[in-house]
């Protein structure tokens, strides 16, 4: 009797246990849902670069081609958006399934997100253990910029996702099957954001210290992982300038690596430094000091191939942010690798039971911030400017010049699409208003300040600062 009733303890104490021991893992995962799951369609409201792919999203949706509709053109594969279809295809589907709106659209960077998280936390705890792993994953899940920049239709977290793979399959013993997967993985984030592309020349330093250090193995390892990912993200580029209507592939490679001669290398540092006192740079310093510190005590417990290449890959995106304009989404995939170095380095400087308080109150001010909807717009206008559109000029001829309104929109034949010229190569008829187009009222976001430079004939306020604008000088072009 005694020995049935302890069996009976032994099983309802095993699984017990067992949910215990993955506790801190179930609320990160509860935590993660919350942030990206909460205010899904609406925070962060949409924006321009959103609304491009899900412009393409909901023309795949709609069963007209992988394409944005330009006035009356359509471009189809639009290279000058600079990603893949790896999570607009996605979008696309949730649009076709549950409706054209931004909650659809923005389903399955859900997914992406929990995919993210969950391959970051792999990958940490492989290099560093499992008490790392949730450090670094709350950080991960508590920073605004990772959950604000995955929520949205964007490449970021979807590039992000194949990055890590990627360095998963690395961490293991080098085997051609591995270094398949992680070619191919690679070429999936050079796909899908053009910015991923760092990984190869990050590859490239990896591949020079092997070469220094006389690990042929691993050299013939990294050219296979390069190569695979040319291979994989080549065709869909080839396929994407079959449409290009200006000087072709090499001239778009060459304006994309080097720009187009107007800016001086570095000129975000010449003429804004102060934007590096802002918060977000700040704090990329804080984790760039503590993550170096933990890269190098971590560098010789994991491959060398794994620690150069993504070391390479932290410092390229800090000199490509600081070569930009100075939006933090180029900093942002940087950033995301830095933090899986994180709580070692904390150890290093502060010893472990201080580093851990100093990481606990870093998680919980993020948090706090996130909670508190800071680090992206909560503005509804672009919503109400739609649905008053549907409402009220269902019938009457538009031009929609606000990419974040356009994408809530259903397919309309009186609705065109027109946008600023983002490519050298783009013809004047694809974002010039002229002839017949020049009596069609322009929807465009003008400030309150800005639109005492109309007559009040030529506007008609939609919802906030959205107007619609009559009279413009025409042939008109988006500043």
């Amino acid at each position: 009797m005694n020995r049935c009733d302890g069996s009976s303890r032994d099983l309802y104490t095993a699984p017990v246990q067992h949910i215990r021991r993955f506790l801190p893992e179930i609320g990160l995962g509860a935590l993660l849902l919350f942030f990206a799951c909460r205010e899904l369609g609406t925070f962060p409201a949409p924006w321009a670069d959103e609304g491009l792919f899900v412009t393409v999203a909901k023309m795949v949706a709609s069963g007209k081609g992988y394409a944005l509709p330009l006035l009356h053109a359509t471009w189809y594969e639009p290279y000058f958006l600079n990603v893949g279809p790896l999570f607009i295809l996605p979008s696309a589907l949730s649009m076709a399934v549950f409706g054209i709106s931004s909650t659809a659209a923005r389903l399955p960077m859900v997914f992406f997100l929990i995919a993210a998280t969950a391959l970051f936390s792999l990958f940490v705890k492989r290099i560093d253990g499992r008490h790392s792993a949730r450090l670094a994953t709350a950080l991960l899940i508590t920073l605004s910029a990772y959950i604000n920049t995955g929520k949205p239709v964007l490449g970021e977290i979807p590039a992000f996702v194949c990055l890590l793979a990627g360095l998963l399959f690395l961490l293991r013993p080098s085997s051609w099957k591995r270094n398949v997967g992680s070619g191919i993985f690679f070429g999936f984030a050079l796909m899908t954001k053009i910015t991923f592309g760092i990984i190869l020349p990050s590859l490239g330093i990896a591949g020079l210290f092997a070469l220094w250090r006389r690990q042929w193995k691993e050299v013939r390892s990294l050219l296979i992982v390069g190569l695979l990912a040319i291979a994989v993200e080549l065709p869909w580029r080839m396929l994407e300038m079959q449409h290009a209507l200006g000087g072709g592939l090499m001239s778009e490679l060459r304006n994309f690596l080097i720009g187009n001669g107007e800016t001086a290398s570095l000129h975000f540092l010449s003429l804004n430094p102060g934007l590096l006192l802002t918060l977000p740079p700040l704090a990329f310093g804080v984790f760039f000091v503590l993550g170096t510190v933990g890269w190098w005590h971590l560098r010789k417990r994991i491959p060398a191939t794994v620690s150069v290449t993504s070391a390479a890959f932290v410092l390229f995106f800090a000199a490509y942010y600081l070569n930009g304009p100075g939006w933090y989404r180029l900093l942002l995939p940087g950033h995301l690798l830095l933090l899986a170095f994180v709580p070692d380095g904390a150890r290093r400087l502060f010893g472990k039971r201080m580093g851990a308080i100093v990481l606990v109150v870093i998680i919980a001010a993020q948090a706090y911030w996130q909670w508190d909807h800071r680090g992206s717009s909560q503005s509804l206008e672009s919503g109400r400017a739609a649905q008053v559109l549907m409402r009220t000029y269902v019938n009457q001829d538009l031009l929609i010049a606000q990419t974040e309104v356009f994408s809530q929109l259903p397919m309309n034949p009186h609705w065109l699409f027109l946008i600023p010229n983002l490519s050298f190569s783009m013809p004047a008829a694809f974002h010039t208003v002229s002839g017949m187009l020049c009596s069609v009222p322009i929807l465009l976001k003008v400030s309150p300040e800005d639109q005492r430079k109309y007559r009040p004939e030529q506007l008609s306020t939609v919802a906030g600062r959205y107007v619609l604008v009559r009279g413009y000088p025409c042939p008109y072009t988006l500043p």
